[in-house]
């Protein structure tokens, strides 16, 4: 991964790597083969993986299910919007405006 240039963001950088973290393990545990997408600009966070989208549970990986509520709780905080949309064909995206 090659940074293209900084980006600041107002908050708590605990709860900012908390996000994206979780966005990360939520991602990596539905995705086929490991295959993610991470960007990050100074208006948004998007996470997109090839996995087995929003409807279905994954076979061996079994979470909390507190990650996703997590980064909930944080956007609200912030007055972020954080939306999780099905992919066309497979997978998923999750993001997060500023």
């Amino acid at each position: 991964m090659m940074l293209q240039h900084e980006v600041y963001v107002r908050a708590n950088t605990l709860l900012l790597s908390a996000v994206i973290k979780n966005l990360l393990i939520n991602a990596f545990g539905c995705s086929v083969n490991g295959e993610v997408s991470l960007t990050i600009d100074e208006r948004s966070i998007q996470v997109i993986d090839n996995g087995i989208g929003l409807g279905a549970k994954p076979r061996g990986y079994e979470g909390f299910g507190v990650g996703l509520i997590l980064v909930e709780d944080i956007c609200k905080k912030y007055g972020w919007k954080f939306t999780l949309t099905e992919n066309k064909g497979k997978g998923c995206t999750a993001r997060v405006v500023f």
